[in-house]
């Protein structure tokens, strides 16, 4: 595949017609039905899949509305192997999408230890379609890394002292320097980003209020 998008919850996704044009199929990631309603006319084209956490998804009618058929679950089969205590957990939650008629596959397990130490999301979805996706080009909107706050949900503070012992962003360094072929383009509003040859940062200033 040439280009693939990956859309997270970052205040940078106002940005998302920056990138919006360059892809065809995109991950969204977590609940996203807020982000739905304001850019729904930029999602009827897309073919989507949604990459989850082992929270129940959103309302049946987005599925629907946007034509979505897959779930990707952010854990794999091993992770339930070694914590039992997610079985019922995990059950529930692919329950819920199959009722509906979505397909809905775990990560692969050769990705256990990886996606156990990122211990996120939108990191992990990274990480998937870059080793189970690999297209040229990667397009990233939303990608703030607690910088500042969610677009639409305001927990900027809780959200940064829960990550204090994850390092998101040498994650996703990681993870970029781990796949040379493919060309990471990122609509972030962080600006710490190295320079590195298959990274290329499209916005990383923060515009008028927006700090």
């Amino acid at each position: 595949m040439k280009n693939f998008g990956i859309l997270l919850r970052g205040k940078s996704l106002e940005k998302i017609d920056l990138i919006i044009d360059k892809f065809d199929d995109c991950m969204i990631v977590n609940n996203f039905h807020v982000e739905f309603s304001i850019f729904e006319g930029e999602f009827k084209e897309k073919k989507i899949t949604h990459f989850v956490n082992t929270k129940k998804g959103m309302d049946e009618s987005y599925y629907k509305q946007f034509g979505i058929k897959d779930v990707r679950l952010a854990i794999t089969e091993k992770h339930i192997q070694m914590k039992h205590s997610m079985v019922d957990k995990i059950e529930k939650c692919i329950k819920y999408y199959k009722n509906m008629g979505i397909n809905v596959e775990y990560s692969p397990d050769y990705l256990y230890q990886k996606i156990l130490k990122i211990r996120n999301s939108g990191i992990s979805c990274i990480l998937y379609v870059s080793e189970c996706i690999k297209p040229d080009n990667i397009w990233i909107a939303g990608l703030d890394f607690y910088y500042i706050d969610y677009m639409v949900k305001k927990n900027k503070l809780n959200h940064c002292q829960k990550s204090k012992d994850i390092d998101l962003f040498g994650s996703f360094i990681n993870i970029v320097k781990e796949h040379p072929m493919i060309q990471y383009n990122v609509v972030s509003y962080y600006d710490r980003f190295p320079e590195l040859e298959n990274l290329n940062i499209l916005k990383s200033k923060i515009f008028g209020e927006n700090k």
